[in-house]
């Protein structure tokens, strides 16, 4: 390497301990002090790169026997070509200072680092230790609630307890703050719904926000997955805290949950929490403190709000584990909004249900939310701008709605009471917009929901669910359709065979097929069945499953053979079984379109018939209110004793009449003793078989006619008839419980 010194300043000693004149001698020396180094090689690599870029920087540290302490320089060079090699315009700069400066900065960081830890174990080990007598503390005053009845424990206890529990909680969100800083805290993602999780984990929070006259709104996304791969611990741990704070920091209005799908792509969504308040809000100049520890915006001895601080730097860690992000927007007495980013591993896709019904809203009701469902479930939606009743019930028909939300005040404003709604709307499904502070429940007489907050699976099951209108007096009211004759009910395409074995459920059965305008043929089994079917049309066929000499499973089997050699359109047919734990899939194989579970209910059997008996016209069951005399038959139930062996308030809804259900009890009464006359029979001649049918028998009627006492045993029965070996003594003890039972029910009956 030849090297020529143009000019090189005085300063240079400072840095080599050579003076400037001794390198303008000796040129060479720079190159020696180079070759000198341990980097040297390196060095050189990157001198010929940086010709070719024709700059150079870099930071080199100075050792030689001339200076006392090494010193640090920055090197900066241009580099040009000259008419012989290159042309190297250097400057060097003193950092010294700089670099000593860095080194105590790195030393300071790594004690603090050191120090952090430390803590960190001091912490995790005492919220170990202290939680070992906390939780002995809560424990005992758990154990001491059923003692501190009196008034002033009781209140004792309570603080006590409230005390108890706020410093547990406050010992685990510093064991969690401890664990994550260091990075001891691990998530466990598994597949769950996340709508069970949501619906679950707001109900608290709706409460206290509803004590503080709050409302509370959740809107879950019926885009996301039914269940997706998540840690609903920690999720749970960080939605809670900040539902929590937005409660606690808001005294009029709102409180939000959103749950949207923001993206979905290569089987993973990316959902979006979203928790909004109208609280007292955060200025702009605080927020850079909300996720650091120990930090609290109010900082004043006399703060109105408590905590640790603790709370959003645990949340902003949590998120940050799980790979998402978390960001605030805030206004000063406006309110906050916390938005948080993440994205989950599909475990089961969405499923939107399709309900296609038309809902009527009162023009009062003004929820989005509610709206948004019932479009996603693909249900159109009409304004109701009525003032009265009578005009509610004209709208409703006119514009053929078949499902109804009404404010509970409203209603109770304007007089309107279960009878009401049972002799004006009785297809109509009702449902009463209850008083934010009640959870959506949904009861024998009603469906209410809340708004505040409206949970989707609740709605949707008050959408699916057979309204039955009956009142708080156990009074039911029944509207009688137009009554068509057997010919005109024939014509109208509303012919039905019954296959069935049990006089008493063939009583039932034609008399609510009877009330729903069909015309009703019964057959014994399914033999007669097959020979009705070959003389005459029907437009459908129930049939039970379990009948003598052939069964409604082979009934089924065979009528679907004869179809297919035929040609001919399928009957539909519907099993009636007594089995409640059935699917549909399984009787679909069998031919079966559809099934009915005993006891039939009017509605449900309705609901069965409608789907699959399409009458040529509607003219008699469907009428504007304006053109229909309505006729009330109010009934009024016997009052039950406490030994009563049949519920007669079970029985109207089934067939409607009180009188009614007082005829079919009494001819229900004269089959069971029957019954019990074939199965002595059978239980004497041992005839396996027998006691079977007739158990079996026994048990459909029972159910029919909610005897639930008598349809338990008579199930047992049956179940020991299919025992490998007979155990005679067993059959006999059920068959003396069942005596006792119908003796019972003859009691009842004739009491009356």
């Amino acid at each position: 390497m030849d090297i020529d010194i143009l000019f090189m300043s005085e300063k240079i000693i400072d840095f080599t301990g050579i003076s400037a004149s001794k390198f303008y001698f000796f040129p060479r020396l720079v190159q020696d002090r180079m070759s000198q180094r341990d980097d040297y090689k390196s060095l050189i690599e990157k001198m010929r790169n940086a010709v070719k870029q024709g700059y150079w920087r870099t930071e080199l540290q100075i050792k030689t026997d001339e200076l006392a302490t090494p010193c640090w320089i920055e090197l900066r060079c241009q580099i040009t070509p000259a008419a012989v090699g290159w042309q190297w315009n250097s400057i060097l700069i003193d950092i010294t200072q700089l670099k000593q400066q860095q080194l105590a900065l790195t030393i300071a960081q790594q004690k603090s680092h050191a120090a952090t830890i430390a803590k960190s174990r001091f912490l995790a080990m005492m919220s170990h230790e202290i939680r070992t007598p906390i939780s002995g503390i809560i424990c005992l005053l758990d154990l001491m609630q059923p003692y501190a009845q009196q008034p002033e424990l009781y209140q004792i206890h309570k603080n006590l307890t409230l005390s108890g529990n706020n410093l547990l909680n406050i010992v685990n969100d510093v064991l969690d703050f401890s664990k994550l800083e260091s990075n001891k805290l691990e998530i466990y993602p598994q597949e769950k719904s996340l709508y069970k999780i949501a619906t679950i984990l707001v109900q608290p929070h709706a409460i206290h926000a509803a004590q503080k006259g709050l409302d509370f709104k959740l809107w879950l996304d019926p885009n996301v997955a039914k269940s997706l791969h998540f840690d609903s611990l920690r999720l749970k741990q960080v939605l809670n805290n900040l539902l929590n704070n937005a409660i606690k920091f808001t005294s009029q209005g709102t409180i939000h949950l959103d749950i949207n799908l923001l993206s979905q792509q290569n089987n993973q969504q990316t959902i979006n929490f979203t928790i909004t308040d109208t609280g007292i809000g955060i200025a702009p100049k605080d927020r850079h403190k909300l996720f650091q520890p120990f930090e609290q915006i109010e900082q004043n001895t006399d703060r109105r709000y408590d905590g640790t601080g603790l709370g959003l730097s645990i949340c902003h860690q949590l998120i940050q584990l799980m790979n998402g992000t978390i960001t605030v927007s805030s206004q000063p007495n406006k309110g906050t909004r916390f938005t948080i980013a993440l994205t989950f591993d599909i475990g089961l896709p969405a499923e939107i249900k399709s309900l296609n019904k038309h809902c009527g809203l009162l023009s009062i009701v003004n929820d989005p939310i509610l709206t948004n469902y019932l479009t996603a479930w693909h249900c159109s939606i009409s304004r109701l701008n009525v003032t009265t009743k009578e005009q509610l019930a004209v709208a409703i028909s006119t514009q053929c709605i078949d499902t109804i939300f009404v404010p509970q005040s409203w209603a109770e404003q304007h007089n309107i009471d279960l009878n009401w709604i049972a002799i004006n709307l009785p297809s109509v499904n009702w449902i009463t917009i209850t008083s934010t502070d009640v959870m959506l429940t949904s009861n024998i007489n009603a469906r209410n929901i809340s708004l505040s907050p409206l949970l989707s699976q609740q709605l949707y099951r008050a959408l699916t669910e057979p309204f039955q209108p009956y009142n708080n007096d156990n009074q039911y009211n029944h509207t009688l359709p137009i009554a068509l004759t057997r010919e005109q009910a024939i014509a109208d395409n509303r012919y039905v065979l019954v296959a069935e074995d049990h006089p008493i459920n063939q009583q039932i059965l034609k008399q609510q097929l009877e009330q729903l305008n069909y015309a009703v043929d019964i057959v014994d089994n399914g033999k007669q069945a097959l020979i009705a079917l070959a003389k005459t049309h029907y437009n459908i066929l129930l049939t039970d499953c379990h009948m003598p000499e052939m069964d409604g499973y082979e009934l089924t089997k065979t009528i679907r053979e004869q179809e297919q050699k035929a040609a001919t359109i399928a009957l539909p047919i519907i099993a009636i079984t007594a089995n409640a734990l059935t699917n549909t899939d399984r009787f679909k194989t069998m031919g079966f379109n559809d099934y009915l579970i005993k006891p039939l209910k009017q509605q449900q059997l309705k609901n069965v018939l409608s789907q699959w008996v399409k009458p040529l016209s509607m003219n008699h069951s469907v009428k504007k209110l304006s053109q229909v005399t309505m006729e009330q038959t109010t009934l009024t139930p016997t009052p039950t004793s406490s030994i009563n062996m049949i519920d007669i308030n079970e029985l109207i809804p089934i067939f409607g009449n009180n009188d009614l259900c007082q005829m079919l009890l009494q001819q229900y009464l004269d089959s069971c003793i029957d019954d019990l006359s074939q199965l002595k029979t059978a239980i004497t001649q041992q005839n396996n078989d027998n006691i079977f049918m007739v158990s079996h028998r026994m048990k459909g009627a029972a159910r029919m006619m909610a005897f639930h006492q008598l349809a338990q045993v008579t199930q047992k029965l049956e179940l020991q008839t299919q025992h490998v070996q007979r155990d005679i003594t067993g059959i006999q003890q059920h068959y003396q419980q069942i005596e006792q039972l119908i003796e019972q029910l003859s009691h009842q009956i004739n009491r009356k």
